[in-house]
């Protein structure tokens, strides 16, 4: 009988410590658990429209969760016995992070010395990004570019058919040692056409605890994630998303929007709702439309969107009086400098004029909306004094909260390759990504700077 077990796999992002339970959220406080939306998805699409096949999904970040104190050694234990159980044909493996790129290929590793006849397809942002050297690892099989629910539901059919799956639009793999690369051209322009996804599969409790900002605006609060589009129409150098999903930002219908806003609610007891898309803001209008239909609804339940607001699209009483009404309790900033010549450098939309007048305005006439702004440094071109700047800058602003982080220059943006041809640092390897030297797996800074070192 031929094996029709498909694994849908959230690999581990970050590691835990083994200590007695009691000082777990002392020792492994840092882990947070959000839901795997995409690999949810990627699932619900396949369950509706291969209803011959079997899916399953483990979450590599929920079995850490909850098993953080037992340990490194029982989670991938665990793991290894909840795969071979499943006896996966195929598996799906998602990895969206730079820092978890360790964790990814050891869990590739793993997994073939394990079950050796599994065909292995990874995606996510860290193998859209960075497909050649993901796919330098032996153990992968297949790379499918950017959104997976299609695409991946095209490579189970034709896999399964025994057809060739290498005409399969965004999938890239090995060929005679030559690695082929195959650019995505075809994006779900309207991604209500996808389902709802089903999170009933995992154990939602785990979801939206523990260290988050959320925490600070209602401690205690259960905080749920979702997507309502899909894209970003800006082209910051050091940003990936526009090759992930494309330059044009697909939405999903206010309707189903709300929808699942009301399933959060209700059905997992969501307190606050966070919107992951890359600008929610973007569109007033259809933003204005789904403050309606939660109002409409009655739904009174928080929400906020996690992506960087454009402080331009908030620049309107009216407007923010609306997404007020409808619940938003949280702004999320993305000023990302103090220094106009440094965004201006780095392709960002923003007058540091306008982020001034949206500050002030917001903390006097709506005291009770908590804000934060996310701030980089350490840019190759810039100075030590428009570093300082940036500290300067953020501190006169009324924040509630601000993050500052050092630029890490990531494959796949205009910026990494900005800095591999001038030697700044080198390139990212799959020989090197296992290293835990590597700059990936850090915070520090990556190189010195003009008149500064990383050490500073």
């Amino acid at each position: 009988m031929e094996n029709k077990e498909v694994l849908l796999l959230n690999s581990f992002v970050t590691e835990c410590i083994k200590c007695e339970e009691k000082d777990n959220y002392t020792i492994n406080g840092h882990l947070y658990c959000d839901t795997p939306i995409g690999i949810l998805s990627i699932y619900t699409h396949i369950k509706k429209s291969l209803t011959d096949l079997n899916p399953h999904v483990i979450d590599g970040e929920q079995l850490i969760y909850d098993n953080a104190w037992k340990g490194m050694d029982f989670c991938w234990d665990l793991l290894l016995k909840k795969i071979k159980k499943i006896n996966p044909k195929v598996i799906g493996l998602s990895q969206s992070y730079y820092h978890g790129s360790k964790l990814f290929h050891q869990t590739v590793k793993k997994i073939k010395e394990l079950i050796p006849e599994t065909i292995i397809v990874a995606g996510g942002n860290y193998p859209t990004d960075a497909t050649d050297i993901v796919l330098d690892d032996p153990n992968v099989d297949y790379v499918i570019k950017s959104e997976g629910e299609v695409t991946f539901a095209d490579f189970l059919k034709k896999y399964y058919a025994s057809e060739d799956v290498k005409n399969v639009d965004g999938i890239c793999y090995n060929d005679c040692e030559k690695i082929i690369l195959n650019r995505k051209k075809n994006f779900i322009k309207d991604i209500s056409i996808l389902p709802i996804p089903d999170r009933s599969v995992l154990n939602m409790d785990s979801y939206g605890w523990g260290r988050h900002a959320c925490d600070r605006i209602q401690p205690g609060a259960h905080f749920l994630t979702m997507v309502t589009s899909r894209g970003c129409p800006f082209k910051c150098t050091f940003c990936s998303n526009k090759n992930f999903w494309g330059q044009r930002i697909h939405y999903r219908s206010v309707k189903q929007v709300v929808d699942e806003m009301e399933i959060l609610k209700f059905k997992y007891n969501a307190d606050i709702i966070g919107f992951n898309d890359d600008n929610f803001f973007v569109h007033k209008k259809r933003c204005i439309n789904i403050f309606d239909e939660i109002n409409k609804r009655k739904l009174k339940v928080k929400w906020y969107a996690q992506g960087g607001t454009l402080v331009r699209s908030l620049a309107d009483d009216e407007f923010l009086e609306k997404a007020l009404e409808s619940g938003l309790c949280f702004l999320n900033l993305a000023i990302e400098s103090g220094s106009q010549k440094t965004l201006d450098l780095i392709k960002k939309p923003l007058d540091l004029s306008e982020a001034n007048i949206l500050v002030n305005n917001v903390k006097k006439k709506y005291p009770e909306l908590y804000m934060n702004s996310g701030f980089m440094i350490g840019f190759p071109f810039e100075t030590k004094e428009e570093i300082i700047q940036t500290f300067e800058y953020s501190k006169k602003l009324e924040l509630d909260w601000a993050v500052y982080n050092n630029f890490r220059p990531f494959p796949g943006t205009e910026l990494y390759d900005t800095c591999v041809e001038l030697g700044i640092v080198k390139k990212f390897t799959f020989d090197n990504c296992d290293d835990s030297t590597h700059a990936y797996g850090s915070e520090e800074s990556h190189f010195d700077g003009k008149d500064w070192t990383k050490k500073w």
